[in-house]
């Protein structure tokens, strides 16, 4: 079965697709709305690269894997690739546009 870290990493990967912050928003400093403006993009990159992190470590570990637990990993490689690449698509225009 799939992992809980594993899940909740990819639900806030989710999260981070649906509530990418737009680009040339102005960063508010005080009260809920920094959560899109300040930590919502701190956020994403982390997320990005844990996820291509733990796509390698599920390559390595596919290794040793057999039959429906092998299934499972490549599963699990594939959601990742397609998060990272939906975060790369909704995500570079907010970072792209940084001066």
């Amino acid at each position: 079965m799939f992992k809980p870290l594993r899940i909740i990493l990819s639900i806030v990967a989710l999260l981070l697709v649906i509530f990418a912050t737009k680009p040339g928003t102005e960063a508010i400093l005080h009260g809920l709305a920094m959560i899109p403006t300040l930590i919502l993009p701190v956020i994403a990159p982390i997320v990005f690269f844990v996820l291509l992190l733990d796509t390698l470590m599920l390559k390595v570990f596919l290794t040793d894997k057999e039959g429906r637990e092998k299934k499972i990993y490549r599963i699990s490689i594939y959601i990742n690739l397609l998060l990272v690449g939906l975060l790369l698509a909704r995500w570079y225009p907010y970072i792209n546009g940084l001066k």
